[in-house]
């Protein structure tokens, strides 16, 4: 009979703190295109490819084998690549924010997976954890996302998602620095 243990304060709260950065990254990556095509007047060509350089920009920061820093920093730049999704109606700077959110979330992502694995005294049962609470974050981002899509608020949307993953953010940071 095999019992799971309880998670470590610490890694409960980096656990939230990655639920709610998926809650609010997906509330704006879910309509990144509409957002591009709608009210940036970029071409549904020009979104696709945009969102393959996103995915392309993501494959040398996972990779990354040096020191990736703290977690939270990376994820506080993913905030601003959202709100600057959301609110700029720039299609150059719709572009850049990303290609960079593509980088940066992938930088974050191992760097908070490794944070979670020094925080817990059982690690291999928190990287199921990590998982569930990132997919509990896609689940519900989406629904956030959409209602104030729907509203026809990207400002509000922008700067919702961005507070959100401001949050996770600092909650990685603050955790991070108790060594």
């Amino acid at each position: 009979h095999h019992t799971r243990h309880v998670a470590t304060r610490a890694a409960k709260a980096i656990l939230f703190a990655l639920s709610l950065l998926t809650l609010g990254g997906s509330s704006v990556f879910v309509y990144a295109a509409a957002i591009g095509e709608e009210l940036d007047g970029l071409s549904p060509l020009t979104v696709s490819l945009l969102f393959s350089a996103n995915a392309l920009a993501s494959i040398p920061s996972a990779r990354w084998t040096g020191r990736r820093g703290p977690a939270g920093i990376w994820f506080l730049m993913t905030a601003v690549c959202a709100l600057t999704i959301a609110l700029s109606r720039s299609g150059l700077l719709f572009g850049a924010a990303m290609i960079g959110w593509g980088f940066v979330f992938f930088m974050g992502v191992p760097a908070a997976f490794t944070l979670l694995a020094a925080r817990s005294n059982f690690p291999e049962e928190r990287a199921g954890d990590a998982q569930a609470v990132m997919a509990l974050g896609r689940v519900f981002g989406p629904l956030l996302g959409g209602a104030l899509y729907a509203a026809g608020s990207t400002s509000t949307l922008g700067i919702a998602a961005a507070a959100v993953i401001a949050v996770g953010s600092g909650l990685l940071l603050y955790v991070d620095r108790q060594r």
